[in-house]
């Protein structure tokens, strides 16, 4: 019960921040007055995934909804909290099996 708890509250946290550039397991931790690696324990128990691969795999997805408008690809991935084009170019490719610009062209 209190890991579901826990896990409700580092989801919420994360989908209220997620596209912020800054956000990692320490700056949620420190919101939530916890330990980031009690934190991280406790997330991936509870999802089976790591909060670094959650908070990308909203990232990613929020990226293809934008990948439907007129916004550049850099813009997007700015937009989604992802700095690096590089990154975010590999990142989508190795998710969805396309660059972002082939998944662009076909949306």
């Amino acid at each position: 019960m209190v890991i579901s708890r826990l896990s409700f509250a580092l989801k919420a946290a994360i989908m209220s921040n997620y596209t912020d550039p800054n956000i990692s397991v320490e700056s949620i931790a420190l919101e939530l007055k916890m330990s980031s690696v009690y934190l991280g324990r406790v997330f991936k128990q509870s999802t089976s995934t790591s909060v670094a691969d959650y908070i990308l795999g909203l990232r990613m997805n929020y990226a293809k909804e934008l990948l439907t408008t007129e916004s550049s690809i850099n813009d997007i991935a700015v937009k989604t909290g992802i700095l690096n084009a590089n990154y975010f170019y590999t990142k989508f490719k190795k998710l969805y099996g396309m660059t972002p610009i082939e998944f662009k062209k076909i949306n």
